[in-house]
């Protein structure tokens, strides 16, 4: 934090500001403790006024007091739990999952070497051997374009025993060029989030679609023997429990060896989940809220793939926004605009809206 910046965050600046939002809120109908906005104030600065598709100069807190008249008054007080369980991944935390997805990786190759020896000194360096040479004749394959991949390549690179073609920018290339790849016997296919495993993997009429089986249709000729491992950086329950289900099919069917290891998992959100975190439940008010204001929302060919989104793309059920763009796993009612609803975290699509 600079000098400049350390000036606008005295105390007193902060507490002015927690005072100011709180009488805000109140002007709203939103009863809040002290504590509680001093809590959304503190993250505001932190985090959320960090959020990549914010107007230059636009704050958090001006946001929020525009999207809570979104909602009927005796309906706001109901909208700012949602706000209460706001997840907010920063850049700076995408790189530390990055970073620990190459730890977790380097763990994988290691669990699978068997090399037992009587003497400490000589189990660190057969250790450091066999580690060496499974990530040598292992290629990492970036299945999004915005995982980082960059940072993630720079980080697993203070190992030498890499080559260039080792790192896969993107799984969708020409199957030419993928003759240049080394030898190799595991594949890690990298993801930032996996939020419902729709995109990832789904059977649609029969046939299985998503990132898994366009990846396996490209790589078909490089991926024979291979083990596969499919790494989100984040995992939602909600993916975990679809993509379990569906790769057991997906195995037996394609004859496939391939894995999930996620670095972080996220539940359903607390305001709409059940007693056991399993599910959305569908009794709490802000599920209420969820599907009273369905109407405004609109559907494209995309969200449809994955049914009706009232609690977020493929029923996730987050509250999650990531600093680069607002996940569409998360409750619809952050991230759109259509109908003259005014989001909480503009979203940019990645696809072109139909």
């Amino acid at each position: 934090m600079d000098v400049t910046e350390s000036k606008a965050y005295t105390p007193s600046s902060f507490q002015r500001q927690t005072r100011l939002l709180k009488n805000e809120l109140s002007k709203l109908g939103i009863s809040i403790s002290t504590d509680e906005t001093s809590r959304i104030s503190f993250l505001s600065r932190r985090k959320y006024d960090r959020y990549d598709h914010f107007s230059p100069g636009e704050s958090f807190d001006a946001r929020l007091l525009k999207w809570l008249s979104n909602f009927d008054r005796d309906e706001r007080q109901t909208a700012l739990e949602i706000v209460k369980c706001l997840k907010f991944v920063s850049v700076y935390e995408i790189k530390e999952l990055a970073i620990q997805t190459f730890e977790t990786i380097k763990k994988t190759i290691l669990s699978e070497q068997n090399n037992p020896t009587e003497y400490w000194y000589n189990y660190l360096r057969l250790r450091n051997i066999e580690l060496e040479d499974g990530l040598s004749k292992s290629v990492f394959v970036a299945s999004v374009d915005d995982a980082n991949f960059s940072f993630f390549r720079r980080y697993a690179s203070r190992y030498n025993c890499f080559e260039k073609d080792n790192f896969v920018e993107y799984y969708k290339r020409d199957k030419e060029s993928l003759d240049e790849l080394p030898e190799h016997n595991r594949i890690f296919l990298i993801d930032q989030l996996a939020g419902s495993g729709t995109t990832a993997l789904r059977n649609e009429n029969g046939k299985w679609e998503g990132k898994i089986p366009r990846f396996q249709e490209i790589w078909e000729d490089h991926i024979k023997e291979c083990s596969i491992y499919y790494c989100p950086y984040l995992l939602s329950s909600v993916a975990e429990r679809n993509l379990k289900e569906r790769l057991d099919e997906y195995r037996k069917e394609k004859k496939l060896k391939i894995e999930i290891v996620p670095t972080c998992k996220i539940p359903i959100s607390p305001c709409l989940a059940n007693k056991s975190g399993t599910d959305i439940d569908e009794n709490k008010p802000v599920s209420k809220l969820c599907r009273k204001y369905y109407d405004r929302f609109k559907e494209d060919i995309h969200i449809k793939k994955a049914g009706p989104a009232y609690y977020g793309y493929g029923r996730a059920g987050l509250t999650l926004i990531l600093q680069p763009n607002c996940p569409n796993n998360s409750i619809y009612m952050l991230w759109h605009d259509y109908n003259d609803w005014y989001p909480l975290f503009p979203r940019v699509t990645h696809h072109r809206v139909v």
